[in-house]
């Protein structure tokens, strides 16, 4: 078992650490491009500001990418999951979707969530890039433009120290296991303290302002700011293990609910969704107001830098849990009993610390949404957003309504894909003969097939709603409608992870040698 967990572990590793370095690397260059071919002696900060502008292209393509991939994988994930389980049939090689459902698996978890995290990473980089443009003491040393890049670069060197020595090889049991993913995070937290605190306090002007602010900005606030982003970021991701954990009582307690019939087991399973946005949403409070008072809008850019500066540990999370379910999924097909049953157990240690990921990625996306929203103010040169005038209210109650609409859509399309992979499943084991092999290519292009076409109106919602907005009722309607976005889209994101983690949690906790319900 343990050499399986070093497997799998070295595995999500690789795809953690060579995602963000990647992503260092073409962005740092795309950067030094720019900024060496255009800007010059005599270049004025609105001149730099143009420059960084550009390089929001590159996050808007990052951007486009992780919406596909993590909607289009999502849905192919999901669709493929409950196509199989509501043929009643095990995950086996004489199951048509048994290879589809374990493809997505790798679309859904891995990619799609290591794309979107990728995207927020980038996002990140190039609004701080632009917020440095407002300060002319930042324009005077123009390296200092460069200081997310630094920042993610020496992220990836303190968690690649953190994994080496946090790493505790060949485990003997699912708890150790788990013991050895949660403590990743807080590692790496530890060894990125002191990184980040000398960063700021040697690569940032002594005191800084951004134009037409009038917040004075010292190097020791920033590194203060840095440091809440940090670890509110692992505050954020700690807390959804108390709603998603067997070791904490509310997965007792949903287990026991299945008691009277899935109806309660659902409802309780919704109920701890909800409850678990108070700890997260106060964190990320916390962190806001911290930053906005310390720094203004740059602050929070910082608090967003801080908060993902150990990406590549939780994009290798992320990957664990993918790589250990198709472990599963191989040791089925082959009918080794004993290597599936430690397989099992390698996966489910990586459950809840997947919930922890998906918890920072929510939390994070609405500072780094924050941070572009005051790029975007201080572009159009507003000096406060009114959200009580009409337009701007209007676009308010419309960006709360996009995330409903949008999870919506999602779900219709994964209910029809997998409707439409149950009855394929179904029509090849009654065509079937004795011994003969599904079509598992069919399974996994009508999962293909009906995902791309399921994620069409999601994507078009996402994308053009802000431009019609624009266009129409000009740009301080978009103003309220990303404030309003970014409220609604934090909670409904943290209910229906913890929920949708919590039930997988309770089903295995039922199932395993953990639960005395069985």
């Amino acid at each position: 078992m343990g050499k399986g967990f070093n497997t799998a572990f070295n595995a999500s590793l690789g795809i953690g650490f060579a995602t963000i370095s990647l992503g260092v690397l073409s962005l740092g260059l795309v950067a030094a491009a720019y900024i060496s071919s255009y800007i010059g002696e005599g270049s004025t900060a609105k001149d730099y500001s143009d420059i960084c502008l550009y390089l929001a292209g590159y996050a808007l393509g990052a951007s486009v990418v992780g919406l596909f991939a993590r909607i289009g994988g999502g849905i192919f994930a999901r669709a493929a999951d409950a196509g199989v389980d509501l043929t009643k049939s095990e995950e086996s090689e004489s199951n048509a979707g048994a290879v589809a459902d374990y493809i997505g698996d790798n679309v859904g978890e891995a990619i799609g969530i290591s794309s979107e995290l990728f995207a927020s990473f980038s996002e990140i980089i190039c609004a701080t890039m632009i917020l440095s443009c407002y300060a002319p003491e930042i324009v005077a040393e123009p390296g200092m433009i460069y200081f997310p890049i630094i920042v993610f670069s020496s992220g990836i060197v303190a968690s690649m120290v953190s994994v080496l020595l946090a790493t505790k090889h060949n485990p003997k049991s699912t708890k150790q296991m788990e013991e050895n993913l949660n403590f990743q995070p807080l590692s790496a937290a530890l060894w990125m303290t002191p990184v980040l605190f000398i960063l700021c306090i040697y690569l940032l002007p002594s005191q800084m302002q951004l134009a037409g602010d009038d917040y004075i900005i010292t190097r020791f606030k920033l590194s203060i700011v840095a440091l809440f982003g940090l670890w509110g970021g692992y505050l954020v991701g700690k807390s959804s293990e108390l709603f998603t954990s067997h070791e904490y009582r509310h997965i007792d307690d949903l287990a026991r609910s299945c008691h009277t019939g899935s109806a309660t087991d659902m409802i309780y399973g919704l109920s701890l969704g909800y409850m678990s946005t108070i700890l997260p949403v106060a964190v990320v409070i916390v962190v806001i107001y911290v930053a906005y008072v310390c720094a203004s809008m740059y602050g929070i850019a910082i608090a967003a830098c801080g908060m993902f500066s150990t990406l590549a540990v939780l994009i290798s999370i992320a990957s664990y849990t993918s790589i250990a379910n198709n472990a599963v999924g191989l040791s089925r097909m082959s009918d080794i009993c004993y290597v599936t049953m430690q397989a099992e157990d390698i996966h489910s240690a990586g459950r809840s610390i997947a919930a922890h990921v998906k918890c920072v990625e929510i939390g994070g996306a609405a500072i780094i949404s924050l941070a572009i929203f005051g790029a975007f103010i201080m572009r159009l040169g507003l000096a406060m957003v009114d959200l009580l005038r009409p337009i701007e209210f209007a676009g308010l109650i419309i960006g709360a309504m996009i995330p409903y609409v949008f999870s919506s859509q999602i779900l219709k399309a994964a209910s029809q894909a997998a409707g439409a992979l149950r009855k394929e499943i179904n029509r090849q084991k009654a065509a079937g003969r004795v011994g003969s092999q599904p079509d598992y290519h069919k399974c996994i292009r009508l999962c293909v097939k009906t995902s791309l076409e399921g994620m069409a109106i999601p994507c078009s919602i996402v994308m053009f709603t802000p431009l019609v907005a624009g266009l129409f009722f000009g740009p301080v309607s978009i103003c309220g409608f990303l404030a309003g976005m970014i409220v609604a889209g934090v909670q409904i994101g943290t209910a229906a992870v913890n929920s949708g983690t919590a039930w997988d949690s309770a089903t295995k906790y039922i199932e395993g040698r953990f639960c005395r319900y069985a």
